[in-house]
């Protein structure tokens, strides 16, 4: 019982976080902002509900802070956490799950442009490698290429890319410290898997 209502709980959070990214990338567009397109789900959703645009964004975002307000009152999270998702509701960021989906995303595509450059063959051909079942270290192996010589290019990438994330402002140093740290900790085990 307590699972299927987690599952529930979690198709709403991914449901709502979705709807998130797409008003504000809807926001910055009616600003001037990049993508015009974007804000035509929610005209048309509106549209069908009988109601206006504004309306349907603050309904989603009370029903955000709703979660967040049930989730502290039921010990799911604790008010620290709590101050840190309303901030991020009032600033119109998505929500700390998808952000963090969409950073695991990101760092997945880095590793493997990483792995496939130490070992001479292109990002595509890696990843149909790993669709395959293969493992990074099993395709080092397969090359005749030195699994500590695509573990030190790995760190590396991520180690220059993170120094530029510093110094863009998008992140800062102790979050870049600490990704480095978890990424370095983890190689064995990202490189032995077979789908990173």
């Amino acid at each position: 019982m307590k699972f299927r209502h987690w599952l529930v709980g979690l198709g709403v959070a991914l449901l709502l976080g979705a709807a998130a990214l797409v008003m504000a990338r809807g926001a910055g567009a009616q600003e001037g902002g990049a993508d015009p397109g974007r804000l035509g789900i929610l005209e048309r959703v509106a549209a069908k509900l009988g109601i206006e645009v504004e309306t349907l964004r603050d309904a989603f975002k009370d029903a955000r802070l709703d979660q967040i307000d049930e989730a502290l009152a039921e010990g799911r999270i604790n008010e620290e956490h709590a101050e840190k998702a309303r901030e991020r509701i009032e600033q119109g960021k998505p929500p700390l799950g998808v952000a963090r989906a969409r950073a695991l995303h990101h760092a997945r595509h880095a590793i493997v442009e990483s792995a496939a450059s130490a070992m001479g063959m292109t990002p595509d051909e890696l990843r149909a490698e790993l669709k395959s079942g293969a493992s990074i270290s099993s395709v080092a192996a397969e090359r005749g290429v030195s699994i500590e010589d695509v573990k030190a290019q790995i760190i590396s990438d991520a180690e220059t890319k993170l120094a530029d994330l510093v110094a863009e402002g998008r992140i800062d140093q102790a979050r870049a410290d600490d990704a480095l740290a978890r990424l370095t900790e983890r190689i064995d085990q990202i490189v032995e898997r077979s789908r990173p």
